[in-house]
């Protein structure tokens, strides 16, 4: 698996046919394929500083991505509902 970010120009990533900020996608033998999932539709982020230490850093949190689904289509309720992208 591959993560795709665009953290500055919100334009141009696709997947899916949607226009996102994040998303995973397979890659086989160094291809990136059209099989993906949305990670954020976002573009805005949400950021804040790491336990509200400037000197830690930033942490910088995507949502809006696709629901977690298993194998079968079902939702995984136990573990997330959507997708997110969460950096620091």
């Amino acid at each position: 698996m591959v993560y795709i970010f665009n953290f500055c120009n919100f334009n141009g990533l696709t997947c899916n046919n949607d226009t996102v900020s994040t998303y995973e996608a397979l890659e086989v033998s160094g291809v990136i394929t059209d099989n993906c999932d949305v990670i954020s539709r976002s573009t805005t982020p949400d950021i804040s500083h790491i336990d509200n230490n400037v000197e830690k850093g930033l942490k910088i949190t995507y949502s809006k991505g696709d629901e977690c689904l298993n194998a079968f289509g079902n939702k995984l309720i136990n573990i997330c509902l959507y997708r997110y992208g969460l950096f620091i």
